[in-house]
């Protein structure tokens, strides 16, 4: 009985989860909008339109005017918790795929427009080295690893699943406040 809050709270969930994709079910693209340095921008409030779009009021009236002449479903700060000024003028804006987003790129209080791209990681967990075989088609042994007695490790330990290490597939800038 103890874990029925859990399971209603679970469920209650669900069901808000299944409603919302019902009702914005249609094709919508997510921006990251990075505002003008110096340009403070509060959602001073949101009104949910007949046709599911947002009415925003902030604290800048030509933004106002502006965005609201616009198919909008989400506008937000996209990072809420962090103290960074530089984060805290990124918002996320969610408007339909075939929406003209290129007058908001032409403003000259928005610094940057990128899509918003959430992507799943996926974990793998391996119980021997899958980098040891430096090429599988002749089977042969990486000498770098040799060298530095990486399959002795394995035999020591497989890992601690408590563990997390992420491994970065692209650019990044070592400039960034965060890291």
């Amino acid at each position: 009985m103890r874990y029925f809050p859990h399971i209603f709270c679970t469920f209650f969930s669900l069901l808000i989860m299944t409603s919302c994709s019902l009702v914005y079910g249609q094709d919508t693209v997510i921006y990251y909008v990075e505002f003008q340095e110096g340009q403070n921008m509060d959602v001073l409030s949101t009104t949910i339109n007949t046709d599911n779009t947002l009415a925003i009021t902030t604290n800048k009236s030509t933004f106002n005017s502006f965005v609201n002449g616009a198919p909008i479903y989400k506008f937000e700060k996209a990072f809420p918790l962090f103290t960074t000024t530089r984060l805290q003028r990124v918002y996320l804006m969610e408007v339909p795929v075939s929406y003209n987003i290129t007058p908001y790129s032409q403003r000259s209080d928005i610094v940057q427009l990128l899509p918003y791209n959430e992507e799943i990681p996926v974990l793998v967990m391996h119980d021997e080295p899958n980098d040891y075989i430096e090429n599988l088609q002749e089977d042969r042994p990486n000498p770098s690893l040799d060298l530095i007695k990486a399959p002795l490790a394995w035999s020591i330990t497989t890992g601690d699943p408590n563990i997390m290490i992420g491994i970065i597939g692209g650019d990044f800038l070592t400039t960034q406040e965060e890291l």
